[in-house]
């Protein structure tokens, strides 16, 4: 009990069913069991075990990481968060590009190393020489689709706007209840209202708005799309956003 409420995960009750967590919540459990675990000199390899967490939440994670390490055993990690690179002792950037234009090892040392590297993409997004800008306008919208008294979970009777047309998200710290409302309200009761979907609804009163509008909904999560593990959610994304009535909803 103690290591669950080091990793944050204090405010879980014992009747929560695994399958109802969010994806940041069940790493963080895997994480406390092996911490838990008292095995020396074993090689913990996580694929990016930062998916899913709000960043109040990544130093927590780097603490367990660290507590594993420091007991005797070694920590492998597949990661693209700053601050856990900025923790690691070292650092192997693999690159420069993707696909067929990676596949090379570009830099291995310390961060500090990292930072004066010339030909890492990596260290030029940390040194800000290369970013992603901000969008200088925000679309407008007009209709939404409202759910309001949303009881699932975490959530304590919360009343939402989904504004259609203009891409949202829906944020905040691990377990506030996101996933809940993203995963187990708005998405069943959509494809409720269209119908072949028997999955149960969390609890909610009423959804309102222009739903009439909509004619297909999907879910992309971390999941591959398909039978390749390789497959994308871009390439899904790409064939739903040329319809605006057709909302793509994205964990």
């Amino acid at each position: 009990m103690q290591f669950l409420d080091d990793v944050g995960l204090g405010y879980l009750t014992l009747n929560r069913l695994s399958n109802s967590l969010s994806g940041g919540e069940s790493q963080r459990i895997n994480l406390a069991t092996s911490l838990g675990s008292t095995f020396v000199g074993s090689m913990y390899i996580l694929d990016e075990p930062s998916i899913g967490l709000h960043p109040r939440d990544t130093q927590r994670l780097i603490t367990v990481l660290k507590a594993l390490q420091e007991v005797g055993n070694t920590v492998i990690i597949v990661e693209h968060d700053e601050e856990i690179m900025r923790a690691a002792d070292q650092l192997i950037d693999i690159g420069p590009m993707a696909g067929t234009h990676g596949g090379e090892m570009v830099f291995q040392g310390t961060f500090s190393e990292l930072l004066k590297d010339k030909e890492s993409l990596t260290a030029q997004y940390l040194n800000k020489q290369e970013e992603i800008e901000v969008p200088a306008q925000r679309r407008r919208w007009k209709k939404y689709i409202e759910i309001k008294g949303a009881r699932e979970n975490n959530l304590q009777n919360v009343n939402v706007k989904f504004p259609m047309g203009i891409m949202t998200v829906v944020t905040g710290v691990s377990g506030s209840g996101k996933t809940s409302l993203v995963k187990k309200i708005l998405y069943p009761a959509i494809k409720k209202l269209l119908g072949g979907y028997n999955e149960s609804t969390g609890n909610f009163d009423h959804l309102l708005g222009h739903y009439g509008d909509i004619i297909g909904a999907e879910m992309i999560d971390q999941n591959p799309i398909g039978k390749s593990s390789r497959s994308n959610p871009v390439t899904t994304l790409k064939r739903m956003m040329k319809s605006e009535h057709f909302i793509p909803i994205c964990l």
